[in-house]
């Protein structure tokens, strides 16, 4: 199965590292529109109709179809990143993580720590495999509305509780026009921590 990139805020990142986070929901795109009493959804220009959405849920026959992540699959984690000359002009570069301005041996970076603003960070959408130093795996999909989270969930997500939950969702769709007062469909993806077989070579 391949692997895949998903990119996480710092705030999520180091949510993953403390292990308090678990899950991740991420819009579905495109969103399934209601029709009558039925939900119409056209995942790679084939149009579905799944009248029990109406009931909450995805008939698992659909999920090949549109869901980001499969059960198995390993994701590498995109971050906000810098990859910098090591101390005492050694030739060896280390990539240093904003989330936690540490490099990936865990080593903190206090020279950065102290004046992030002046360090030229390189979006988390430019980080290539090589750079990453978190590796997840998979271990549920289903679709849900963002609303339909639980307690239990919102904890696992990395939030206090469903209201903290909804304010982070907001900061991150609400521009888009997907915020939680639209609740729209999202893929709840579950995921544990693991590590990766090849060492990442910087």
């Amino acid at each position: 199965m391949k692997e895949k990139p998903i990119l996480f805020n710092g705030e999520m990142v180091r949510a993953i590292l403390d292990g308090r986070k678990a899950q991740t929901r991420r819009v579905i795109k495109p969103q399934p529109v209601l029709v009558g009493s039925s939900w119409e959804w056209e995942p790679k220009g084939k149009i579905v109709y799944a009248s029990c959405w109406a009931d909450g849920g995805i008939p698992a026959r659909l999920m090949p179809y549109g869901a980001p992540y499969q059960v198995g699959q390993k994701l590498w984690v995109r971050e906000t990143w810098v990859q910098v000359e090591a101390p005492l002009g050694n030739p060896i570069h280390k990539v240093v993580y904003r989330a936690d301005c540490r490099d990936s041996s865990g080593a903190y970076w206090s020279s950065i720590a102290e004046d992030p603003a002046n360090v030229k960070w390189r979006p988390s959408i430019f980080m290539p495999k090589w750079a990453t130093r978190l590796w997840l795996e998979v271990t549920g999909v289903r679709a849900e509305r963002v609303q339909d989270i639980s307690e239990d969930d919102a904890e696992a997500e990395g939030s206090d509780s469903v209201l903290h939950f909804s304010s982070i969702w907001d900061t991150i769709n609400q521009a888009r026009g997907l915020g939680w007062a639209v609740n729209p469909w999202c893929w709840c993806v579950s995921f544990r921590r693991k590590e990766h077989e090849t060492e990442a070579v910087l």
